[in-house]
């Protein structure tokens, strides 16, 4: 029973963090970026991939980036992508509203949506995370989570990082 109480206490502040961390996720990029500038990468939660953009990776909750603007989307740019992470990836889909339940994996979860939309949602803080065409999901292993896909249905690739 111990170690049961052990480990919800450290979700529940992983999930605390989690939600601090997205609403304050503009200024930890801008931090992050001037880190880069002057710091030694290896001591910064990023990866710096060959296309030159940096990903922002949060140890401890969910993270939403979006598609660069001034980059085309397709499905080739985000196997692209995906393979310079070194990421082993597959292509789903479902069609509009198709609902997952709440469950939760012993895996990151990297997923790209590539066409249409999906709403992940972290019912232990009551956070909806609606992503959209290029749109990239970071979910470390042990969030809780669910989702609903849009109505247009939607197409993601994802790929699994050991936890």
């Amino acid at each position: 029973m111990e170690g049961s109480r052990g480990r919800v206490e450290a979700l529940a502040k992983r999930l605390e963090s989690a939600a601090k961390y997205n609403q304050a996720i503009s200024d930890k990029k801008l931090r992050l970026r001037r880190t880069i500038e002057h710091c030694c990468a290896t001591e910064l939660p990023f990866a710096v991939l060959d296309f030159g953009k940096e990903i922002a990776m949060n140890p401890l909750g969910p993270s939403v980036q979006p598609w660069p603007q001034d980059q085309e989307l397709s499905p080739n740019a985000v196997e692209t992508r995906m393979k310079a992470e070194g990421l082993p990836y597959y292509r789903w889909s479902n069609g509009p509203g198709d609902v997952y339940s709440a469950h939760v994996h012993n895996y990151h979860k990297v997923i790209y949506v590539v066409q249409g939309s999906i709403t992940f949602g972290l019912p232990e803080t009551g956070t909806q995370m609606t992503l959209s065409a290029g749109d990239r999901l970071d979910l470390p292993a042990g969030i809780t989570h669910n989702a609903v896909v849009g109505s247009q249905g939607v197409v993601c690739l994802e790929g699994h990082r050991k936890a």
